[in-house]
């Protein structure tokens, strides 16, 4: 797009080896990562084949890839804004001037790809409503998808527009100086005015700087509102999980970023006079920093302990994180040293449900019966229909040499999931334990379950 070859391999050579970039290429759930920027990077390659030369077959095959891409991941919902940011710089297809409150303003330099009639706003615009339309549509079906996740968070949207703006420059400090980088960010338990207020006075500052430039460095433009733009989708205006950011959401973004660190360090250069040998020393040393702190983050990907444990000596008041790190201890049959991080995260959070029943199922492991019967009880004062937890209950009541109590929790978890085969084979046992063998022996899978399971051994 540009022509200019060695400050696009920079911006290639950064967006390959940036640390940032290590989670969406080491962590396989996140696979969609590269498959919807690999078709991303296809989309725009073939939009500038099409605006060198318009053609209906040219632009079906631009909505083609697209639509693969949203399909890949729909984080790339936002490209129709940045297809009209390329048109300004560097296809150079917006009009020369547009008309403001009666004035003729003059926004570019020099002519356009198509000559000295480039298309108008109408056309530019018009054009990407099919690319708009696929976004929607995207959008729509993802946040009907993730609608139970986002509506359990609860969290006040001016919170979350305030984590945003200090996001977008947490971000761009993670993209200089890359260390701590980790799985999972907790969202913070308070967010200081101070911090705030300095962040939205500096992001707004930056905002009106590339405005203010954008005719004489239109890379300061297209570079900034790419990485602003780009964000949105992810950004936390619509909060889904309870990360306060994410390393894989700069896949894309953070390349406007580099799209402004090279081409402003070659006006630099050329202002200080500094000779292409020394340029490209630095540009090596930056790809060898990129390289080793790469290598570093990829490593702590070997598994989940390693990762998971490097994540707690880079947080505080981590639960989600102290719980998988318990569940990574537990699959290893390692469990005191998965007893004290659900503890840990209960303490940090007494009201995560699922911390409180996996500390207590360890609990029963290491048959500390009172601990356990604690634990469980508090799981069903916060959530009376866990199926799982009246079973486990029922469990430790007969270990405990209470059959009668113990049954009716066999009772409620059948209630509550009747097609489960191995609770009603609980229940059967605690009424044999407790004289009723008559009913043990008429207790049944519900008349339709065998012909479910009938189904599925079809299938």
């Amino acid at each position: 797009m540009t022509g200019t070859h060695w400050r696009s391999a920079f911006v290639a050579a950064l967006f390959a080896l940036h640390p940032l970039h290590v989670e969406s290429v080491a962590w396989v759930a996140e696979r969609k990562d590269v498959l919807s920027t690999f078709f991303w990077a296809l989309t725009i390659w073939t939009y500038v084949r099409y605006t060198e030369k318009p053609r209906v077959v040219r632009y079906l095959l631009v909505v083609l890839l697209f639509a693969l891409g949203l399909m890949a991941k729909p984080m790339i919902v936002t490209l129709p804004l940045l297809l009209l940011l390329l048109d300004f710089w560097p296809l150079r297809r917006i009009p020369l001037t547009v008309r403001f409150w009666g004035r003729e303003i003059r926004i570019a330099e020099e002519v356009g790809r198509l000559g000295n009639s480039p298309p108008s706003w109408k056309q530019l615009v018009a054009e990407k409503l099919p690319l708009l339309a696929l976004s929607l549509v995207s959008s729509a079906l993802t946040l009907s998808a993730q609608s139970d996740l986002v509506g359990s968070l609860r969290c006040p949207f001016k919170y979350r527009l305030a984590n945003a703006v200090i996001t977008y420059l947490s971000y761009m400090k993670k993209m200089i100086w890359p260390t701590k980088l980790v799985v999972l960010y907790p969202f913070p338990i308070s967010i200081k005015l101070s911090t705030l207020v300095m962040s939205a006075i500096l992001l707004g500052y930056l905002t009106i700087q590339a405005i203010r430039q954008a005719k004489t460095r239109p890379y300061l433009f297209t570079g900034w509102f790419w990485y602003i733009v780009t964000l949105l989708p992810v950004i936390g205006l619509v909060q889904v999980g309870f990360q306060s950011m994410a390393d894989r959401y700069t896949y894309v973004p953070i390349v406007g970023l580099f799209i402004i660190i090279a081409w402003g360090t070659y006006d630099l250069a050329a202002r200080w006079q500094l000779g292409p040998a020394i340029m490209s020393s630095l540009a090596v040393l930056v790809a060898a920093a990129c390289i080793m702190v790469s290598y570093t983050q990829a490593g702590y990907w070997e598994n989940s302990v390693t990762l998971f444990e490097h994540t707690l000596r880079c947080t505080t008041d981590n639960f989600i994180i102290e719980n998988n790190l318990g569940v990574a201890f537990f699959e290893q049959g390692k469990f005191e040293a998965a007893r004290q991080h659900f503890a840990e995260a209960t303490k940090i959070n007494p009201n995560d449900t699922e911390a409180q029943f996996s500390l207590a199922n360890t609990l029963l492991k290491q048959n500390k019966l009172t601990e356990a019967y604690e634990h469980l009880m508090i799981v069903l004062q916060q959530a009376p229909n866990h199926w799982r937890a009246h079973s486990m209950l029922g469990l430790v009541l007969v270990k405990q040499g209470k059959p009668e109590e113990a049954l009716g929790h066999f009772s409620e978890a059948v209630r509550i999931k009747p097609t489960n085969l191995k609770l009603r084979s609980q229940l059967e046992m605690a009424l044999d334990q407790v004289g009723r063998s008559k009913e043990a022996a008429t207790e049944q899978a519900p008349p339709d379950l065998g012909r479910r399971h009938g189904k599925d051994k079809d299938k």
